[in-house]
């Protein structure tokens, strides 16, 4: 009977030695995907904050007396945020007018911000990939749009 118990006791000993691995390989994964996501909303943030600043200086070529002028910025974004490709789209709803930096193949992964002190500019358009690398940001008209290089 003393052999059992030291055999029971040692097959328990493994199994929760077992059940502890499991659940620190299990808490390890729940954090990196954690923090996978935050460095990508992190990345897209900067996306989103250059694109911001793109039509700002765009924009501030306008001439407050006739309220016309033209410009044009061209600048290069990441091709990926994290190894996954996104898409930066201008949108004119209602009430405002936002930039939305999302990812490709899930959109409800996105960060987005009202464009502000452009009140004058009637319509916001367009949506581009990360593959172009290269973009435009055309002012033109009151309206900003954003393309492909």
């Amino acid at each position: 009977m003393k052999g059992q118990y030291r055999v029971v006791s040692e097959v328990l000993l493994f199994a929760i030695g077992i059940g502890i691995a499991s659940f620190v390989i299990v808490q390890f994964n729940i954090i990196q995907e954690g923090a996978e996501i935050n460095s990508f909303r992190d990345q897209m943030t900067g996306v989103l904050n250059s694109v911001m600043n793109s039509v700002h200086k765009a924009y501030s070529v306008n001439d407050p007396v006739s309220g016309k002028g033209n410009a044009n910025v061209d600048f290069e974004i990441p091709e990926t945020l994290s190894g996954k490709p996104y898409l930066i789209s201008l949108i004119k709803n209602d009430e405002s007018k936002l930039i939305v930096v999302s990812e490709l193949d899930n959109p409800d992964v996105n960060v987005h911000r009202e464009i502000f002190n452009i009140e004058d500019v009637n319509n916001v358009e367009g949506s581009v990939t990360s593959s172009s690398r290269f973009i435009r940001i055309n002012y033109e008209s009151n309206t900003i749009e954003i393309q492909r290089r």
